[in-house]
């Protein structure tokens, strides 16, 4: 599987974007090393943007951290899903491995709020 060409144009080496839906892609050559890992939800707001981060434990010392930038179309996929794709990808865009993380209804309000978006 590849990503998107238009996504892989917009992406850069050790960041993440959100696209078509509730799909990240990453382009690290860092890949979680278990998929059963637990994740940790963090959000913040940078600036007008709301950045959502995931803590992959995927190893207990060094823990692989994904960050991105969300939009409202993400945000209403996302709540309606209940999860998030995470795409690890290659430069040349080839998806190296895919973590699926479910989000509880716990974190899609603390999303909301954040954006500032009614229940």
């Amino acid at each position: 599987m590849t990503i998107p060409k238009e996504v892989l144009e917009r992406l850069e080496d050790g960041s993440c974007i959100c696209y078509d839906g509730a799909k990240v892609a990453c382009m690290s050559d860092d890949v979680p090393k278990r998929d059963n890992a637990p994740v940790q939800f963090e959000i913040d707001r940078e600036n007008r943007n709301v950045v959502v981060r995931h803590v992959i434990y995927d190893e207990e010392e060094s823990p692989l951290y994904v960050e991105y930038f969300i939009d409202k179309e993400f945000l209403d996929t996302v709540s309606s899903l209940r999860r998030v794709e995470i795409q690890f990808v290659s430069k040349e865009g080839e998806v190296r491995k895919t973590m699926v993380i479910h989000l509880s209804d716990e974190e899609i309000q603390l999303v909301k709020r954040e954006m500032r978006v009614g229940n």
